[in-house]
């Protein structure tokens, strides 16, 4: 019996019921976030979180806004002092969505992105265009994805990462 009871949970979690979508309407979310820099970007890894609101029209296509923050781990600066360098990003998006009926979702999203960085006392931060570009399975409301976050996109410098999240969606 203890055997069986995880094996239909899983089954129950994967029917069409479960999959199916609800009707077109608003809906709200949370998602945690972890933000790994890649290429030249010595950041460390950020941890974050961003909210959601949106609208879902014939049960496959989304459109929303997402705002958050997301904050790297400090590294020293120097060996001599106890100055930490941290960098952080606040983004603010508009999300397009797409989802198939086994669950995969594709996703665009683009906007300001708040680019800072932080030495010790002294802050210093810019306002960028940014851009996501990310897959995922999403399944009774729960949110898992994947995506190239290009937190700054100029001609100085390509700053991105990969961006793991993990959300929530709710009708209210």
């Amino acid at each position: 019996m203890k055997k069986i009871m995880p094996i239909m949970f899983v089954a129950a979690l994967f029917s069409p019921t479960a999959m199916a979508e609800e009707d077109d309407g608003f809906f709200a979310g949370v998602e945690a976030d972890v933000f790994v820099p890649v290429g030249d970007w010595g950041a460390k890894v950020g941890l974050g979180g961003m909210v959601k609101v949106g609208y879902t029209w014939s049960g496959t296509t989304f459109f929303g806004l997402r705002a958050g923050y997301i904050h790297h781990l400090p590294e020293e600066y120097s060996s001599y002092s106890d100055t930490n360098l941290s960098f952080y990003e606040a983004p603010v998006l508009l999300d397009l969505k797409y989802r198939f009926d086994f669950g995969l979702v594709l996703e665009c999203a683009m906007g300001m992105v708040i680019n800072g960085i932080q030495l010790g006392g002294a802050r210093d931060d810019d306002l960028e265009f940014g851009l996501l570009v990310g897959m995922g399975y999403s399944i009774s409301g729960v949110n898992l994805g994947f995506s190239y976050f290009a937190t700054q996109l100029s001609e100085d410098a390509d700053i991105g990462g990969l961006l793991f999240t993990l959300g929530y969606e709710f009708k209210p």
